[in-house]
Parts: C-alpha cells; structure tokens; sequence
C-alpha cells in the first residue's frame, strides 16, 4: 500500500515537474520571438508612446460624467 501511495506522488510530481516546464519553456520562447522581430518597443494603437497609456484627458472626462451620472441616479431615488 505504501509502494502505490509512493508510485501516485512519484507520477503526479512528474506530471507538475513536466507542465512547469513547458510553461517556462513557452515563456522563454515568446520572450525570444518578441526580442527577435524587435516588438517590445512598439506601444499598442491608441496608446502615447511616452507612458503607453490613453490619454490622461480622455479618462479624466470619461471618469467625470460617471461621477456625474451616479450621482445623478442617487438623487432622484
């Protein structure tokens, strides 16, 4: 009985030693084929290439009329 509890943890750490692996091992490789083409330095669309987030502008105005529009709500409840 104990030589089946020792085979089960043997192949379930092998299977978890095994996926580990391949999770590095696919991280690794897109980490190299995102350094070969050169694509690490090239922001998203929409995005300002100096911080490489949307405008600071646009997200104040869309957090505003938010505000506006809850606050709206709570007052005709």
């Amino acid at each position: 009985m104990i030589t089946d509890g020792l085979q089960i943890l043997v192949i379930g750490m092998g299977v978890v030693f095994i996926m580990l692996a391949l999770l590095v091992g696919s991280v690794s490789l897109t980490a190299w084929t995102i350094k070969a083409f050169g694509l690490e330095g090239k922001p998203p669309s929409g995005e300002t290439p100096s911080t490489g987030q949307p405008g600071t502008g646009a997200v104040a105005a869309a957090i505003s009329a938010a505000i506006a529009k809850f606050r709206g709500e709570r007052k005709g409840s």
